[in-house]
């Protein structure tokens, strides 16, 4: 017997009596007791707008694993927006659920419904493809135009009256600095603990990161310039910095990118005992040839926290030894299994994470589509605003999606033997996925 969750959701209008909470709940018991399904519960979101997925009951609905088929009365109860909502019944349909919509004869669970279904879902992938299309071209006229293209403006940069661009004195000479450090051989995370010493803030008061400074180094636009498909545009803004400067830069990047070595071992392993942030590996240029393992605000210089180091070699010599002590055959197997749920888990939600990027980027289309009206109903001010808040989310959006997709997985079907006699055998990314297994951190205290 298949197991039944309903969802009922109510706008705010109060002319809509036909959809009543009390008459959508006795449609969709009528209907599991057709089917004769079991209704496990029925969740509910009143005078809640459609047009958002932020609603108690739809995210209860999503973080529950107890049902195999989610049951409305029609297909706009689950949103209003066609394609964020094919997103969603996508990603139930991912983790072993099905749709049903009542009213609009869609029951995933026949075939005849999930026909139904996919052409919905073709018509939602046309309309992404024609407004990308749409985007694309606008983005190239605006790039042949050698006009800014909207957003927020890198640092060194501020708008004035008229909502023209112009050169931040102060943010300039801060990007110049950090192209001058840069230079002289320092690298990323030195340049941020030299900026963090002196107090230096960026745009919003930001304290500068190795990631900042790094798209700081690779942006185009400080030589007044933006790359679109393959060819050099003027990006409208003015260069900043001097042109010599700006390919010394990438020439050096370009080299240390070849010097990069594999992961290490410890890797994303060790916490910091007092604080838990995250651990760093450092070479000791004091005492050459030793490589410590540090707390990030040590790094930084923080002083929320005084921070834990470690040696390498004694992080290693210990976790290997209690690791190797507690190590047979079922406990692999076991650790293999608990992979896989994690596996499931981390896929689950990445996928959220894409679908919330999809709606992300479908709400910065429809920003543009009316910021390219010529009847005024988006200023040039307020398409700013909004696409800044756009972006932003997209961005730690993105951050997030990166991580998970970056992490190392355990393979099941390695057939690793004897780990202790292999060991010796293994490279040091195997070894770190076999550790993978049965540590998600070690905390040092």
């Amino acid at each position: 017997m298949k197991r039944a969750l309903g969802y009922i959701r109510v706008s705010k209008d109060p002319k809509r009596e036909k959809l009543s909470p009390a008459i959508q709940r006795e449609r969709i018991r009528d209907y599991c007791k057709a089917k004769k399904w079991d209704l496990v519960n029925t969740l509910e979101d009143i005078d809640t707008p459609g047009a958002t997925f932020d609603r108690p009951g739809w995210q209860e609905l999503e973080a529950r694993d107890d049902y195999d088929v989610v049951i409305a009365t029609e297909f706009t109860r689950i949103g209003r927006s066609l394609r964020e909502t094919v997103n969603r019944i996508e990603a139930l349909h991912e983790g072993g659920h099905d749709v049903v919509a009542i009213d609009d004869d869609i029951d995933t669970t026949t075939a005849s419904g999930k026909m139904m279904f996919h052409v919905i879902l073709a018509l939602a992938q046309f309309e992404r493809d024609r407004l990308s299309e749409r985007l694309r071209a606008t983005h190239a006229q605006i790039a042949r135009e050698g006009r800014w293209y909207g957003g927020p403006l890198p640092l060194g940069y501020r708008y004035r009256e008229g909502n023209e661009i112009e050169v931040d004195e102060g943010e300039a000479d801060l990007v110049r600095r950090i192209f001058t450090l840069r230079l002289s051989g320092h690298g990323l995370g030195k340049i941020a603990s030299v900026l963090h010493d002196e107090g230096t803030r960026g745009k919003r008061g930001a304290t500068p990161h190795p990631n900042s400074i790094k798209r700081i180094l690779e942006n185009r636009g400080y030589v007044g310039e933006r790359e679109y498909q393959g060819e050099i545009y003027s990006a409208g803004i003015p260069a900043i910095v001097e042109r010599k400067q700006w390919d010394s830069a990438q020439a050096m990047r370009r080299r240390d990118r070849g010097k990069r070595s594999s992961k290490y071992l410890l890797s994303g392993l060790l916490h910091c005992g007092r604080c838990g942030q995250k651990m760093y590996r450092r070479k000791r240029y004091d005492r050459p040839g030793e490589v410590d393992y540090v707390c990030k605000s040590l790094v930084l210089k923080r002083h929320d926290c005084s921070g834990v180091s470690i040696r390498e070699h004694v992080a290693e010599k210990e976790i290997l030894s209690r690791f190797f002590s507690h190590l047979d055959q079922v406990e692999y197997a076991q650790a293999v299994k608990r992979q896989k749920g994690k596996r499931k888990t981390r896929d689950g939600r990445l996928a959220g994470h894409k679908q919330r990027l999809a709606s992300l980027e479908h709400k910065q289309e429809k920003l543009l589509d009316l910021y390219l009206r010529d009847d005024g109903t988006l200023t040039r001010s307020q398409f700013n605003e909004r696409n800044t808040q756009l972006m932003v989310q997209t961005e730690s959006i993105k951050e997030k999606c990166d991580s998970m997709e970056a992490d190392v997985k355990l393979s099941e079907d390695r057939n690793l033997g004897d780990i202790r006699k292999d060991w010796g055998l293994l490279d040091t990314e195997a070894r770190r996925e076999v550790l993978g297994g049965f540590v998600d951190y070690v905390q040092v205290k």
